[in-house]
């Protein structure tokens, strides 16, 4: 990965199995711990002709990004109650849609890749 152009995005991530049942409304409200780190990696325009990864309905490959890192970010787990990493690009937030460890291919380096997705088109 030195060869590529390397981008320092901050990455934010909220504490999973924080918050609590409203007594009122009987709704889950999500605790507001998180804590913000920063992650270096190669950022890089999604091509939809080269991955088998399918994007939702109505998101344009304009509002998506690879980014290839060292740092395992989230994606949502419910099983795990957890919510996906957020990471802001050009002052838009963006959100981990899919993330794969690219660290089995025998490979000089171990890193992850991760599909960010614009927040606010999910």
């Amino acid at each position: 990965m030195r060869l590529m152009k390397m981008t320092e995005l901050q990455v934010t991530r909220r504490v999973a199995g924080g918050g609590y049942i409203d007594p009122v409304t009987r709704q889950w409200i999500q605790s507001s711990n998180t804590y913000t780190f920063a992650a270096k990696g190669s950022l890089q325009p999604f091509a939809s002709g080269k991955t088998q990864l399918v994007l939702p309905q109505g998101i344009k490959t304009s509002e998506a990004y690879n980014y290839f890192t060292d740092v395992k970010l989230y994606t949502t787990d419910d099983s795990l109650n957890q919510e996906a990493d957020t990471v802001l690009i050009d002052g838009v937030v963006f959100e981990v849609f899919d993330q794969e460890d690219w660290s089995h291919f025998n490979l000089k380096t171990v890193h992850y890749r991760a599909i960010l997705i614009r927040k606010d088109k999910l």
